[in-house]
């Protein structure tokens, strides 16, 4: 069978050129002899001498723009379903090549430089059956390369011959606090009945924690995967030194993460998965009585992928119970201000508190329906850290509602080099069910410096 190198630079096949890094990674992974060169550069990113032994799972931990797509995950997707013997499979049964991406643009970037490479192919283009659709290719020889979501139930109930963990370090999923770990987990259980199945995370690093970073602490214990970590300017010295330099000037915490494959320091999760846990009660929704007094929060926007969050709070003793928060996908604002403001009439609520950052229309709006808007003087990471000391002593009391949950597990506390904290969702994630329900205990907690816009 032909090896991974002639198969990738082979001008019939994928007629791709690589790096000293990426012909050594690849190379280096399914077990091949490596020149002095070549294995000078595996000891230097994987920092013990070459030993040959073909892995089924790959860490592959490298700095943006590395060709961790068009490269290695296109190079090894597409051996692995063109060029292995599939006969196991059974009569009927289809083997999948997977590609899982935090989103379905992620997925669609490695699917799509899988799609290029066929279309220039003309041995490649043969095996396809049908048309390429969008998510999938499906090949003449019981293969179909798809794109599947983040989400551990994606990839159940299907034969694995290969899966790809696109960018893992900043995979989200609502329904899960590990989604590294479910979705992995449920894929090896795919790869059970598949001989020589192939696993491959791949990513730049982020904060100190999931799987792509257990498997760099476990780098040197582990025997079948291959924990390869190199900067970009390694992987892919086409990228100039004077854009490198430019970058580093900019930030250089951000610079060691996003090209020098470096995993953060300044970044850690705001609160402990249990103490969340802890907090939750099981209602969705407290209804009003007459003899407490309520608060409001809010988070507005005017469209986009944002919600236009609310959320009311009562105190009860030393307890700080959220009662209620709910969002709206914000294609009519001025509607969503007036459910609101209707809810809000029903708690015997008259003002609502709001970030420093709505337009005047907000204001405006909540004014036309009876509600007057105050402004919280304290900005979104000073709100979550007043907040925080309530949570980790087991004093609030939070609804069972999923996308409030999922977002105060992905809120992320990062550290300046001046030591001042300030809060944050991660990449791609969003914090405005979070952002009003924090704004509505912290109203209740003590009073609050407002600001009344006229």
């Amino acid at each position: 069978m032909m090896d991974i190198i002639s198969f990738t630079t082979d001008l019939q096949l994928l007629n791709l050129s690589l790096s000293l890094a990426q012909r050594t990674l690849l190379k280096a992974y399914y077990g091949e002899p490596l020149t002095v060169e070549e294995a000078a550069m595996f000891e230097e990113c994987v920092e013990r001498p070459y030993e040959p032994s073909a892995r089924s799972e790959m860490c592959c931990i490298a700095g943006a723009r590395s060709g961790k797509d068009s490269r290695i995950a296109t190079s090894i997707a597409l051996y692995e379903a063109t060029m292995r013997d599939h006969s196991y499979l059974a009569p009927g049964e289809t083997g999948y090549v997977l590609i899982i991406a935090q989103d379905a643009r992620g997925g669609q970037t490695t699917l799509n430089y899988i799609r290029a490479r066929i279309e220039n192919s003309p041995m490649l283009r043969q095996m396809v059956k049908g048309d390429m659709r969008k998510t999938e290719i499906e090949l003449t020889n019981a293969i179909t390369i798809a794109v599947y979501p983040c989400n551990y139930r994606a990839p159940r109930g299907v034969t694995i011959v290969c899966a790809i963990a696109n960018e893992v370090a900043f995979w989200r999923d609502e329904q899960s606090s590990n989604p590294d770990v479910e979705i992995l987990r449920s894929m090896r259980r795919g790869m059970a009945n598949v001989p020589n199945a192939k696993l491959i995370k791949i990513s730049t690093p982020y904060s100190k924690s999931g799987v792509l970073y257990d498997d760099f602490v476990r780098r040197q214990d582990l025997t079948d995967t291959l924990v390869w970590v190199a900067p970009t300017w390694v992987m892919n010295p086409s990228i100039s030194q004077k854009f490198l330099d430019r970058e580093r000037e900019k930030d250089l915490v951000a610079f060691s993460r996003e090209y020098g494959a470096e995993f953060s320091e300044d970044i850690s999760t705001l609160i402990p998965a249990e103490v969340i846990a802890a907090a939750i009660r099981g209602y969705r929704e407290l209804a009003p009585a007459s003899d407490i007094r309520y608060f409001a929060g809010v988070d507005p926007s005017g469209g986009g992928a944002d919600s236009f969050t609310a959320s009311v709070s009562h105190r009860d003793g030393e307890r700080l119970v959220v009662d209620w928060v709910c969002g709206w996908r914000a294609t009519k604002p001025e509607t969503v201000v007036e459910e609101i403001a209707a809810r809000l009439k029903l708690y015997h609520i008259s003002e609502i508190c709001g970030d420093r950052y709505s337009g005047q229309w907000v204001r405006d709006s909540f004014r036309r329906n009876g509600i007057t808007y105050k402004l919280a003087e304290q900005n979104r990471s000073e709100l979550y850290l007043e907040v925080l000391p309530a949570l980790n002593q087991g004093r609030v009391d939070l609804p069972n509602e999923p996308n409030l949950i999922r977002e105060l597990r992905g809120l992320e506390r990062r550290t300046s080099r001046v030591g001042r904290d300030s809060i944050d969702h991660a990449p791609g994630q969003h914090d405005d069910f979070a952002n009003a329900a924090a704004i509505a205990i912290v109203a209740c907690s003590k009073p609050i410096r407002l600001v009344f816009m006229f």
